[in-house]
């Protein structure tokens, strides 16, 4: 007398192991073409904003404490680069000013990094961008007396803008 529990044996054809194991690599390969986006933080993962947009993938994100930064940085296509100013902003209202709001950038060819400056009526444009005049400080008191973030290179004026700032043209 046979006992079926015991001595029936499962036998799987080589069709359906084979079919297991495509499926298995399938799925192996569909993830490992996922590259999961990372955020680096300044200056606790690289000393300098550049080092930390240099070493930053597509889709990463470059967060910059709180700090004062002396240098020139490149951004790069498909990297965001976050500024981490949460202590700055504590009681302000968010409003007409906000940084959820589109900044309106306007490129002008000609200029390096051309691609930043801010869409002002003054400058030609048909609207203003929500970042002018939306700092918290008088450009001259914060070192921006010889810069504008104007198409038509003028003097900002008054309140800072929040944004690139590009050197003005000398006054002929």
């Amino acid at each position: 007398m046979m006992n079926s529990d015991r001595d029936t044996k499962c036998y799987r054809s080589p069709v359906s192991i084979i079919g297991h194991i495509l499926i298995v690599l399938i799925i192996g390969l569909i993830f490992a073409g996922q590259v999961v986006a990372a955020t680096i933080r300044v200056p606790l993962a690289y000393a300098t904003i550049q080092e930390a947009l240099d070493a930053a993938q597509k889709d990463d994100k470059v967060m910059v404490s709180q700090g004062t930064y002396h240098e020139n940085i490149t951004l790069k296509e498909g990297v965001t680069l976050v500024w981490n100013n949460e202590n700055e902003y504590m009681g302000s209202t968010p409003g007409g000013n906000d940084f959820s709001k589109d900044p309106l950038f306007v490129s002008v060819d000609a200029e390096r990094n051309g691609n930043y400056y801010l869409s002002q009526l003054a400058s030609g444009q048909s609207s203003d961008s929500p970042c002018v005049d939306a700092g918290s400080a008088i450009r001259t008191k914060v070192g921006l007396r010889n810069t504008t973030s104007r198409t038509d290179k003028a003097a900002d004026a008054g309140t800072v803008d929040i944004g690139y700032h590009y050197p003005k043209s000398p006054v002929p």
